[in-house]
């Protein structure tokens, strides 16, 4: 039970860092256009 935790900590984790990846890459390129 303490494994599946700490897996579904991981997944969270990486989950966030993949979509403040996607919301930086949106910015850079809105800025870009501009």
């Amino acid at each position: 039970m303490e494994s599946y935790q700490s897996l579904l900590g991981v997944i969270t984790y990486f989950c966030a860092c993949c979509f403040i990846f996607q919301l930086f890459l949106q910015l850079r390129e809105r800025n870009i256009e501009k």
